[in-house]
């Protein structure tokens, strides 16, 4: 059964954001990971949460 990820970051340091861009997709991809979304616009509808950058994460299995 597949496990998702999903998670709301907050940018606060581009550079250094850019840097972790481009070591992060292989070792996702080194567990069976794949991007669903990232990115993007995001729109709350309805309650608190505030979403930022959205990512979204689809893995073969929870281990």
């Amino acid at each position: 059964m597949p496990a998702y990820l999903l998670v709301n970051i907050q940018i606060t340091d581009p550079q250094r954001y850019a840097e972790y861009v481009k070591v992060v997709p292989p070792t996702i991809a080194r567990f069976g990971g794949r991007y669903l979304a990232r990115g993007g616009r995001a729109e709350r509808l309805e309650g608190g949460w505030e979403p930022r950058r959205v990512v979204l994460l689809e893995f073969p299995s929870f281990e």
